[in-house]
């Protein structure tokens, strides 16, 4: 293991729920405190050549690059205003237009009114408690979502719902497949001839305030054709997705490990909590949650329900469907965003004319 590697977790029990393990330092560090103790377990295994391990290594801070990005979703919907459009008034919100419609008493999707009176329905004779408008929009999503599971089978299909939740799609249709090949190669080239500067200069040129990453790829000479700062962003954003696989073999691996050394072995209550939070899940498209730990507040009221021991609804099912309308919100969010943004330009705009 890595000189000074230490992965603690606290051990919590509870009388009817089992033991609980939490790790002391439940931090954004935690996923690549994770990935470094797999990757040495993995090294261990495979016995990875100098060029793997560095990929490994180079993958993992493409990881944490992505994240930095815009079109990394991280969009929160905890308050009315969020759930509205830019023309304001209940009739007018982000939701899916086809929030609810499967259900028995109108047939007609919700809005806001009727997303909070389902949530409220859904509180009477539950141990759930509400406390604040946040787990009202959750619970409220997760009630739609039990009534209309979104079904899917396919492991790619599943990889790609859990990926349009996660990034923005930047279309690079014009970007052939030997521009994207050699756009890729740049920016694992460029990084590589930074591997061994400081921490410091090392964050200065990959994601300091005034980096120039991006640029740098398009002013390159030897370009087969035009290399334009969107077709950069998108093959990063293609190999961002690729770091996540990286990320969670290595989590799933480390973790794996650690369950296995636990001197008394988790029961079957304890093993499916700690399974669902650390280890590779096919209904997450094989990530383990933590590796998806920004879309947690928003899966965490069928989750909890689940691992309750709740078996009335298709899990897999209300999990895909919420996904799906986390995305479509944050497109349609994004887009009444950009509307307000023109009428407030606008709006200053008409107010500096009739000054003048």
């Amino acid at each position: 293991m890595p000189d000074g590697f230490n992965l603690q977790f606290y051990c919590f029990e509870l009388k009817d729920s089992g033991r609980y393990l939490i790790p002391v330092s439940f931090s954004s560090a935690l996923t690549l405190e994770l990935f470094t103790g797999g990757l040495a377990v993995v090294d261990h295994l495979k016995v990875l050549t100098s060029r793997q391990r560095l990929t490994y290594r180079m993958m993992s801070l493409i990881y944490q690059k992505v994240g930095r990005l815009q079109n990394y979703h991280g969009r929160r919907f905890q308050y009315k205003k969020d759930l509205q459009s830019a023309d304001a008034g209940n009739h007018y919100n982000v939701l899916p237009n086809d929030l609810g419609s499967s259900s028995a008493k109108t047939g007609q999707p919700w809005g806001i009114p009727e997303l909070m009176s389902e949530v409220k329905a859904l509180a009477k004779g539950s141990k759930v408690t509400f406390q604040s408008y946040t787990d009202y929009i959750e619970y409220g999503l997760f009630a739609a979502a039990k009534l209309n599971p979104l079904p899917i089978e396919n492991n790619a299909d599943i990889k790609n719902l859990v990926r349009i939740a996660t990034f923005d799609y930047v279309p690079i249709s014009n970007c052939s497949d030997k521009m994207k090949e050699w756009i890729e190669e740049q920016i694992l080239v460029a990084m590589e001839k930074h591997m061994k500067d400081s921490q410091e200069a090392f964050d200065n040129w990959f994601w300091g305030p005034n980096n120039s990453f991006l640029k740098q790829i398009t002013k390159k000479k030897c370009s087969p054709e035009e290399c334009t700062i969107e077709m950069v962003r998108g093959v990063l954003l293609k190999l961002g997705w690729d770091a996540y696989a990286y990320m969670a073999q290595c989590i799933h691996v480390q973790m794996k490990c650690f369950q296995n050394a636990i001197p008394e072995p988790l029961n079957g209550k304890e093993k499916k909590r700690f399974e669902m939070y650390y280890l590779q899940q096919e209904c997450f498209g094989d990530f383990p949650l933590i590796l998806l730990k920004d879309r947690i507040p928003f899966l965490w009221a069928p989750i909890e329900s689940f691992l309750s021991g709740c078996n009335d609804f298709d899990f897999p099912g209300t999990i895909h469907q919420l996904l799906r309308y986390y995305s479509e919100m944050i497109e349609t969010r994004r887009e009444q965003d950009r509307i307000a943004q023109r009428r407030t330009v606008l709006k200053r705009d008409q107010i500096g004319n009739s000054q003048v």
